[in-house]
């Protein structure tokens, strides 16, 4: 320290959210401490590019997630139907509601943030909130089944959960894709061509 000044170099000059948070120093334990620094800087490193992937790669993953979401819950309306007709599916009705409400949440949680979005489109915020709700009722009808499996509804409650909870994910992907923003631009602008002929006219 008197050669540099700089008591607490060991932790980048911060010890309390480093490796020595009562500024004791390390002393015999400067491997260990030089170990454990390396590791809260690889984690540190870590995070910070997980972050950065996310935020760059937001639309793909939410679209991806909508995908194998929808996938699901569509596969699972059509074995949860398949029963209903008499079909041996081998998977029971509260497996299937299981299905129906993991994948209604997922919808409804990808299509939440669009739905209460200050900055989204009119359409994009309407279609997400009809894809959360979608997805919301998905998750009821499922949860239903999955907690009274043997009931006599309980197959058509997981049908109709996994159908809606489809719906949800479907419009997710459709709005991550930018369909409704478009649409909504163009009827923006179709209505105000409209407005302009009319203007002409008078």
């Amino acid at each position: 320290m008197d050669v540099t000044g700089t008591p607490y170099a060991f932790t980048s000059g911060d010890p309390v959210n480093e490796l020595d948070p009562l500024g004791l120093g390390c002393g015999i334990f400067a491997v260990v401490c030089d170990v454990g620094h390396a590791v809260v800087h690889a984690a540190d490193a870590a995070r910070h590019a997980t972050a950065n992937f996310v935020d760059t790669h937001k639309t793909d993953l939410v679209i991806g997630a909508g995908i194998a979401l929808g996938a699901v819950s569509f596969g699972a309306g059509a074995l949860a139907a398949g029963a209903l007709l008499g079909a041996d599916v081998g998977v029971s009705a509260g497996a299937l509601g299981a299905a129906a409400f993991v994948t209604g949440l997922g919808a409804a949680g990808l299509d939440a943030p669009t739905c209460f979005s200050k900055s989204a489109s009119e359409t994009s915020k309407v279609a997400a909130c009809i894809g959360t709700g979608s997805g919301v009722f998905g998750a009821v009808l499922g949860g239903v089944s999955l907690l009274a499996p043997e009931a006599e509804l309980s197959g058509y409650f997981a049908a109709y959960g996994a159908a809606f909870a489809g719906g949800g994910n479907v419009v997710d992907v459709l709005n991550a894709f930018g369909v409704f923003g478009r649409y909504s631009h163009t009827l923006q602008t179709l209505m105000s061509d409209n407005g302009e002929c009319g203007n002409n006219l008078i």
